[in-house]
């Protein structure tokens, strides 16, 4: 290249010092060009050059074209893993494109004055459509006809397409925790921090329960005083956290599991503003008022008969205008319930979860029904989606006349 560029001043060449990966050699390659228009193609030339002459005309009306190839011969696993990256890209991000990791785009240089993309792998290609789209650029296709390599041989396997997929899982967890205040975020670290001395197991558990659960947004909706009672609390890490996120609050967790009780109070005990005790709702003195009740992803669990005999007793228990936050897991869309049952359904047979071995969903009509049969005046909260859940809340208050 080199020689070509010394032969040719039109041809710059641009070297890394060191090995950095495809994205930050793509990165440094876009910051330095001068011209209106970039195309990029993979250096072992998988595509005729002229296949830019045609999709230049494209750009008149869009702002990315994105290649796909037209006679692919991919091993069957390369192929089922192309057809999995591509269904993530269209659920989580809403991008619709034939061939997100083809090395043959094109784009108009301005759009990078908006899109700034800031990995310095493979993941690149898919993060360039994503912020792309986000910003309202248009993206077009071209199809083209793949040749083979003249020499050398790929070295992406599956290894590095898994990677991908990863990358492309925690950039949507990223994605989503700027909706929540830095303060928030701090805090939920200080309540993992508090499982540092649990085994890799526990550790791993409560990291991923923060991942999927949007537990930010339901201690929003909790009184920053009063008495609390999470129901179900497990690890107890919602319980932890909402005592850390405001003192004067007087948390009790219940839970049923030997094991999940002992590490809460393990961890638990770092806070001076709550505690637990192992049982159900049916241990709680009959005589105790709470000025709110926490249920988060429990109810399910159960036989629906018990549900609507806790959702009562919880009527009970509350103090005037005191509220309960029900969180849950809705039947629609399908194709989301599914992947929930299955990972539930995994969870209580592995014993991870305590349950009867049959999982009790209720669409969220059925569930609000029973909330009010309870006597509740109840709000319905669809939350941000994490990975594939459907996650819904329920926003409760006790209706003015009578007391706990």
């Amino acid at each position: 290249m080199d020689k070509l560029a010394a032969e040719n001043k039109r041809i710059k060449v641009i070297h890394q010092r060191a090995k950095k990966g495809l994205g930050s050699a793509l990165k440094e390659g876009f910051a330095s060009a001068k011209y209106e228009y970039i195309f990029y193609i993979d250096g072992d030339s998988p595509f005729r050059m002229s296949e830019f002459i045609r999709g230049f005309p494209l750009l008149e009306r869009a702002d990315i074209v994105c290649g796909y190839r037209i006679n692919r011969n991919d091993t069957f696993s390369r192929y089922v893993c192309t057809k999995v990256f591509n269904f993530l890209m269209k659920t989580l991000f809403q991008v619709k494109v034939r061939d997100v990791q083809i090395g043959f785009k094109m784009f108009r240089k301005s759009i990078f004055e908006y899109v700034k993309p800031k990995s310095d792998s493979m993941f690149i290609d898919a993060e360039l459509l994503i912020e792309a789209q986000h910003e309202g650029y248009k993206i077009t296709e071209l199809g083209v006809e793949y040749k083979e390599r003249a020499a050398g041989k790929s070295t992406v396997g599956l290894r590095e397409v898994f990677k991908i997929m990863r990358e492309l899982i925690w950039f949507k967890i990223r994605k989503e925790l700027p909706e929540v205040k830095i303060s928030t975020i701090t805090t939920m670290r200080d309540a993992i921090r508090l499982y540092s001395d649990q085994s890799f197991g526990i550790r791993l558990f409560v990291r991923v329960r923060h991942l999927l659960c949007p537990l930010e947004i339901l201690e929003n909706w909790i009184p920053k005083e009063g008495d609390i009672l999470d129901l179900g609390c497990g690890h107890g890490l919602f319980t932890n956290y909402m005592a850390l996120r405001a003192p004067y609050r007087n948390i009790l967790g219940v839970d049923p599991s030997v094991k999940k009780i002992k590490v809460a109070k393990m961890a638990g005990s770092k806070v001076s503003n709550v505690h637990y005790i192992l049982g159900d709702i049916n241990d709680i003195l009959e005589n105790k008022c709470f000025d709110a009740i926490t249920i988060v992803d429990v109810l399910y669990l159960l036989p629906v008969a018990k549900q609507k005999e806790i959702l009562r007793a919880c009527y009970r228990m509350l103090k005037k205008s005191g509220i309960l936050v029900l969180k849950t897991q809705d039947t629609k869309p399908l194709w989301r319930f599914v992947w929930t049952y299955i990972q539930e359904m995994v969870m209580v047979n592995a014993k991870l979860t305590l349950g009867d071995r049959k999982l009790h969903f209720l669409p969220a009509k059925k569930t609000r029904q029973f909330l009010e049969e309870a006597g509740f005046l109840v709000e319905y909260h669809k939350l941000p989606t994490r990975i594939f859940y459907p996650n819904i809340a329920f926003l409760c208050r006790r209706e003015e006349h009578g007391s706990c």
